[in-house]
């Protein structure tokens, strides 16, 4: 049995904007109080660090509420804040949208090398959708497993008034006994959908240790 995992995680977040006149912007001047990083701070932050405000709010988010779970008033507004600075980067509603990915990374102390590549996919209806991943993870000799995941999650309206997640699942390769693996998969869901976020995962592993790999849209 393996001691210890190495893992390449390719991450990259891809955020879509649809239905925005179905989900107003709330004013950002409300209440906020923290210090460091709050949403009243946007107006000052370069457009690097709204990117990482954004991504690390969301990730906390998605890890603090269930499926249908209404957020708070503060968590609200950085759910609509995000999508109102996606706006600008995204097609018209119900447009089909694709996003290609690529990342690479050396660790020369657990002799492992590796790079994930591929697209993601996503077919949106007023309702129905179809999210589908093309990826692989390519490692060196030195990797005893691999696989591909995928976790997605839909922000959307949520009873009559209120915002939540209203979809939340990962896709995944499952381990494969090699120095390379491939998940091509299409999940079909629905729900509203008002914002979205992917994150693609390419994991390798040895008994030597961890190499993380972070992505970029390409």
């Amino acid at each position: 049995m393996l001691q210890k995992r190495a893992l390449v995680f390719l991450t990259i977040t891809t955020t879509l904007l649809i239905g925005l006149l179905l989900f107003p912007i709330a004013s950002l001047a409300a209440g906020e109080t923290e210090k460091q990083d709050s949403i009243e701070d946007l107006e000052t932050m370069t457009y690097k660090e709204k990117e990482n405000y954004f991504d690390k709010q969301t990730k906390r988010i998605n890890n603090s509420y269930e499926v249908n779970e209404v957020f708070s008033e503060k968590d609200e507004k950085i759910i609509k804040a995000a999508a109102r600075f996606e706006e600008n980067k995204m097609k018209p509603q119900f447009v089909d949208q694709e996003w290609r990915f690529f990342g690479s990374r050396i660790n020369d102390s657990i002799g492992i090398s590796g790079q994930v590549s591929g697209n993601v996919y996503i077919d949106v209806g007023w309702w129905n959708h179809t999210l589908s991943v093309n990826g692989t993870v390519d490692g060196t000799n030195g990797v005893d497993q691999s696989r591909v995941r995928v976790h997605f999650v839909s922000y959307g309206l949520i009873g009559s008034s209120g915002v939540g997640k209203t979809n939340d699942f990962w896709l995944n390769s499952g381990w494969v006994k090699n120095n390379y693996a491939t998940l091509n998969t299409s999940h079909d869901f629905s729900g509203n959908i008002v914002y979205h976020t992917t994150d693609v995962y390419g994991e390798l592993q040895n008994n030597r240790g961890t190499l993380v790999i972070p992505g970029r849209a390409i």
